[in-house]
């Protein structure tokens, strides 16, 4: 019944079809309804066509030729195939390592050792994301960084940072010098050559100026001045390190007893004495009185005409007199005054056009520097350029007679300098004392010192300076 009214209202009618359905559903359970039809359905139905008469058109479709699909054989596992477990199954499909697939939340590094996720920093950004971006270089502080050597950054020992985060091994030094004794990561040595004591220059017009004629000369330079502590019977210098009696043997002596003498002897306690070498008895006097003794006031009971050194020359020995500042070479019978504390050799390292004596900080030219008067030496060291150094000047004494060597060979090594057939008298800084007008001299030809007017002599000479502060 419900089907044929629904083909039955037209388009006028429907609207009023549906609110008369809705204000009146057919339903038994209502209690207005009596089981009869009210005059307004007998009218619709009666205006609604029978079953028969409704045409409803016939629909041919259209035949569709399905496609032929062929589908592939899918064989079906043998019953007896083993099926994998669920670890294989994991394992099959777990994916290969890589930076897409370990999904790092900040970053991810890839090298020889796999992926790897990673933080991001300053340090990736600036030098390179994985560490790679500094061509091998190390990252410090958010930048690539080249690390320094210990040459650039003039170190000869010890450790120190290479300005990279790094830590450079610099090596040690040998004896007697020592790291770090001066100077942070440099080598070097403890000894000094005490000053000749003098502060007077030649004549009584007192020490020239720079550039005026006679600068240079022994007074113009104070440098380590002597420095002694007394204890009990001996007298220790700082610069040397060495210890010395103060008093001696009361007889003259030969050489061999005046070295068994200092050998045997048990003195102030210690018993480590010895006889001094010349160079260490010329470091006794003192340039800079006029008066004898000529050394200084704590040795002046030792005013003894001769003291044996322990450096032969010829077929003698040189000896020192302190009472006159006179040096020369003996057979016979003298005093002895014992010492105590490292005998020092010479540490020669060549550079070019100089020699460098490290066990005392000096630097020398190789060869002659030129023959002269005196203020012409003091002139030419001052003005000096040799191996790119210009702070050259005239020796002392003391430090002339530092580099000789008496062992019976040439007193000049060869294997460091270039003497040839030099004059036999080699100037020193050095005047006689206060107030001379005599310069000193030092004989390589019979071990004595000299003294002699400015210009009284074409003598050779060779130029020394400080390497205490030396780049490497």
């Amino acid at each position: 019944m419900t089907r044929f009214l629904a083909f039955a209202c037209t388009a006028a009618l429907l609207t009023a079809c549906s609110l008369d359905f809705e204000r009146q559903p057919l339903s038994p359970a209502d209690s207005s309804y009596d089981g009869e039809q009210s005059e307004l359905d007998t009218e619709l139905l009666a205006e609604l066509p029978d079953e028969g008469e409704l045409d409803v058109p016939d629909q041919d479709l259209p035949d569709q030729d399905l496609p032929d699909q062929d589908l592939p054989d899918q064989e079906l596992p043998d019953e007896d195939q083993e099926l994998p477990d669920e670890d294989e199954l994991e394992e099959q499909t777990e994916l290969p390592p890589s930076c897409e697939n370990l999904g790092c939340p900040s970053g991810c590094c890839e090298d020889s050792d796999g992926p790897r996720c990673v933080e991001l920093s300053s340090d990736a950004e600036h030098c390179g994301f994985c560490g790679n971006g500094c061509n091998g270089l190390p990252c410090f502080e958010g930048n690539c960084c080249t690390p320094m050597t210990c040459a650039e950054l003039g170190a000869e020992c010890g450790e120190l940072g290479d300005g990279c985060g790094g830590t450079l091994s610099c090596g040690s030094c040998e004896a007697p010098e020592s790291c770090a004794l001066l100077r942070p990561n440099r080598c070097d040595s403890p000894y000094r050559i005490p000053d000749t004591a003098t502060v007077y220059c030649y004549g009584d017009e007192g020490c020239p100026d720079e550039g005026e004629q006679g600068y240079g000369q022994d007074g113009s330079y104070v440098l380590f001045s002597p420095i002694y502590t007394v204890s009990g019977l001996t007298a220790t210098e700082h610069h040397l390190g060495l210890t010395w009696q103060l008093e001696d043997e009361n007889g003259g002596m030969s050489f061999g007893a005046a070295t068994a003498y200092c050998d045997a002897l048990s003195y102030d306690g210690r018993s480590d004495w010895r006889l001094p070498n010349f160079f260490e008895l010329v470091t006794l006097l003192d340039l800079g009185t006029s008066s004898e003794p000529r050394t200084l006031p704590l040795f002046a009971e030792l005013d003894r005409s001769r003291l044996f050194s322990s450096s032969p020359f010829d077929s003698g020995y040189l000896t020192v007199n302190l009472r006159n500042a006179s040096t020369e070479s003996i057979t016979g019978t003298a005093h002895a005054i014992c010492v105590a504390g490292p005998e020092l050799e010479p540490a020669f390292v060549a550079h070019s056009g100089w020699v460098e004596d490290r066990r005392f900080a000096l630097g020398w030219t190789d060869t002659v520097v030129g023959s002269s008067g005196w203020f012409s030496a003091l002139a030419a060291c001052e003005a000096l350029e040799r191996g790119g150094l210009s702070d050259w000047r005239l020796p002392n004494l003391a430090e002339l007679i530092s580099i000789l060597r008496f062992d019976g060979g040439p007193l000049f090594d060869p294997s460091y300098f270039s003497i040839g057939g030099s004059d036999r008298y080699f100037r020193t800084s050095s005047p006689v004392g206060p107030g001379s007008t005599s310069l000193i001299s030092f004989d390589i030809g019979d071990g004595k010192l000299s003294a002699s007017a400015p210009g009284a002599y074409q003598n050779p000479f060779l130029c020394v300076r400080s390497t205490d502060d030396d780049p490497l």
